[in-house]
């Protein structure tokens, strides 16, 4: 199985990997560094660190078209500076998650119950409590 991790070198998204990996998926981590930090990852021969943004979208085309991968966990977020959270939540609702929707969904917009079940799938198969409504 093959999974992109966006945020991956953050808390969430790094340890999301680290469990992906122990259970022998391929890893594509996409990641900025605003908030992450590399030394989150630890070094594996099955994941790949993209050092960019998910809001370039000729990029994700062509990681997706590359990588070709079966899940998406979405755990990028600017989260540090209060005062730019408006600004950044727009530019990646507008961009950011409409690449990955497109892209997860080969090409074609789902309605977000698609997403959810897919996601909801994918955490149950990584391990017990994974993928339950908060």
């Amino acid at each position: 199985m093959r999974a992109v991790v966006t945020g991956g070198a953050g808390f969430l998204g790094s340890h999301l990997c680290d469990k992906l990996l122990a259970e022998g998926w391929d890893v594509l981590a996409i990641d900025n560094f605003t908030t992450g930090r590399r030394d989150n990852l630890r070094p594996d021969d099955k994941v790949k660190l993209i050092e960019d943004t998910i809001v370039d979208g000729a990029l994700v085309d062509r990681l997706f078209a590359e990588f070709k991968p079966e899940v998406v966990v979405h755990t990028a977020a600017s989260y540090k500076d209060p005062d730019a959270w408006a600004d950044a939540a727009e530019r990646w609702r507008g961009l950011g998650a409409s690449h990955l929707s497109v892209n997860t969904m080969g090409g074609g917009l789902e309605g977000p119950d698609a997403h959810v079940a897919r996601l909801r799938e994918a955490m149950a198969a990584i391990g017990p409590g994974a993928g339950r409504a908060a």
